[in-house]
């Protein structure tokens, strides 16, 4: 391995352990980061609500407000629901 090679490996290493230290950290505070885990239960039943009455895609995405890929994928949810 070349100096810079060695050089850049080891401090990648330093950055990688402080970076999990961080995470560790604000664990422990209780903080949470990244996308919140699972769905709206309340929003998918909005979408269901509005599935039942036949509405399109473009009415429940006005009526809700969701985005077309979130009423699109409730919709396949519910639809391959058991």
């Amino acid at each position: 391995m070349t100096f810079f090679a060695t050089l850049f490996w080891r401090t990648s290493v330093a950055i990688l352990k402080v970076m999990e230290s961080i995470v560790a950290l604000a664990k422990q505070q209780g903080k949470n980061s990244g996308r919140p885990a699972g769905r709206d239960a309340g929003k998918v039943a909005k979408v269901a609500k509005a599935l039942e009455k036949d509405l399109s895609v473009a009415e429940i995405i006005t009526l809700t407000g969701l985005s077309r890929a979130s009423v699109k994928r409730y919709r396949l949810e519910l639809a391959t629901a058991p």
